[in-house]
């Protein structure tokens, strides 16, 4: 009579070896896909002495990464022009499009009306930094430095 007979001791065995084999792999490209993310960090920074704000962009992930472009709207107005955004007498680190490496930061000299609004409306701004591959990255700190003592408040 054939009826039905249950695992073996070595079949039970070996399908417990595939389902921890596929649960860790799938455990693994995920981690892999989540640590191989592009990521950066946003600081909207007053700094003493010039009176000028800087959008410090730094690349925390382990790819680099294009950035190209940066939009700002200052609360309660409307979008900043392009053309009126940056300092004309402060170069930038490295001037947009640019190749940010892992551990690397370029930072960005707001103009000084630009500059002075943000300080009036207490810093509060929609911000909003684009990449090459079309993301689009919002959050941001603000905070003061004072470069004659080199700290961040």
């Amino acid at each position: 009579m054939a009826g039905n007979q249950g695992m073996t001791g070595a079949e039970v065995l070996t399908l417990g070896l595939a389902g921890y084999g596929a649960a860790l792999s799938t455990a693994m490209a995920a981690r892999e896909w989540w640590n191989g993310r592009r990521q950066i960090n946003i600081r909207l920074e007053f700094v003493h002495f010039t009176n000028v704000v800087e959008v410090t962009i730094t690349n925390v992930g382990r790819r680099a990464i294009t950035i190209t472009g940066i939009w700002l709207r200052p609360k309660g107005l409307d979008p900043v022009p392009g053309n009126a955004m940056f300092s004309d007498r402060i170069e930038p680190t490295q001037p947009l499009p640019a190749t940010i490496n892992d551990g690397e930061h370029i930072m960005l000299t707001l103009s000084d009306d630009v500059s002075r609004v943000l300080l009036e409306n207490g810093m509060e701004t929609d911000l909003r930094i684009y990449d090459a591959e079309g993301r689009t990255y919002s959050k941001h700190k603000t905070s003061e430095r004072n470069p004659k003592f080199d700290n961040i408040h």
